[in-house]
């Protein structure tokens, strides 16, 4: 038997007249938007790729977008909120426009996080825990 695990991405948490912060696992935003959630479960029903099983983080804007999947596939499964699922901590940068956090860490602390995993100065990342959850 073959298990199959697919991740999806939460939707949008800020419409485009808004400037966007670095948002992470203390930052609980709703949902601005429905349409990503609502694909994934459309695409997923539509490919046959229905879940047995199905986990989030325990956060407003992942559970609203795994809530729509659900409704979208027309299944009646619980969704399981499960923290391994959280985003990191970004520390100081947490909430704050990039700009700011750029001006805190510097673009080249961004590239090496974008290309190399590098963890910026006070950001909170347990690498080896996200790697033993994702491995047990």
């Amino acid at each position: 038997m073959t298990t199959r695990i697919i991740i999806a991405r939460h939707g949008n948490t800020f419409t485009k007249d808004q400037t966007p912060t670095r948002v992470g696992g203390r930052t609980d935003l709703p949902l601005v938007e429905e349409e990503r959630g609502t694909l994934v479960g459309e695409y997923l029903a539509d490919a046959g790729l229905v879940p047995q099983k199905i986990w989030a983080a325990p956060l407003k804007r992942t559970m609203e977008t795994a809530e729509l999947a659900v409704k979208a596939m027309g299944i009646d499964l619980p969704i399981e909120k499960d923290d391994s699922f959280r985003e990191i901590d970004y520390g100081p940068d947490e909430n704050k426009p990039e700009d700011a956090v750029v001006a805190r860490i510097g673009q080249e602390a961004i590239d090496k996080w974008n290309t190399e995993a590098v963890v910026p100065d006070g950001w909170k990342v347990d690498v080896q825990g996200t790697i033993d959850t994702w491995v047990k």
